[in-house]
């Protein structure tokens, strides 16, 4: 069951009892975050202001959902996509960077990519690249590496791919973008 509030103080208090201590300055004022979305390094506080009802396992409903559709695993189920879809500040980030991957399953290798208005697939490239020690350019044939060979994805049985703010590329990319990525 969710907790009720008889007042705004009530909830205050509530809310006070989440707040991590690394978001209280030394002269104990709350440091607000303004818009930048929860990390991994919040994942222990986070789950506490996540609504909802909570799962056997002790995290909440919607976190457990997407751990359990990511974890699960069909070698004929290569090219998955699911959406996490929400208004503009919703939390949707936040729900990623420090409910979901955090607590995913140790044999899933998460890559974040932060997609922005106008970038190249190219960019793409490189950031996964960067983050699995590959030097190659071509999407798709790094893709592929990361699908085929264990080696390139340091053993991890899954590769999970987490396009952040796609919104943002999708809304202004060219026919030929658009092709590229597809390809």
């Amino acid at each position: 069951p969710q907790p009720s509030f008889r007042s705004e103080s009530e909830l205050n208090k509530s809310l006070d009892s989440t707040v991590p201590s690394s978001t209280i300055n030394s002269l104990g004022q709350f440091t607000q975050r303004g818009l930048q979305p929860f990390e991994a390094d919040d994942a222990k506080f986070f789950l506490a202001l996540v609504p909802g009802a909570r799962a056997p396992s002790g995290l909440p409903e919607s976190v457990q959902y997407w751990k359990d559709w990511i974890e699960s695993y069909d070698g004929s189920e290569y090219g998955r996509i699911g959406i996490l879809y929400g208004p503009s500040g919703s939390g949707k980030t936040s729900l990623l960077r420090a409910g979901i991957v955090p607590y995913l399953a140790p044999d899933l290798l998460p890559i974040s990519i932060e997609c922005r208005k106008g970038e190249s697939i190219l960019q793409y490239s490189l950031q996964i690249g960067q983050q699995v020690g590959s030097k190659q350019l071509d999407l798709a044939v790094l893709l592929l590496k990361l699908r085929d060979d264990s080696a390139a994805r340091n053993e991890h049985r899954k590769v999970v791919l987490l396009f952040d703010q796609f919104d943002n590329w999708a809304g202004s990319a060219t026919t030929s973008q658009w092709a590229e990525l597809a390809a």
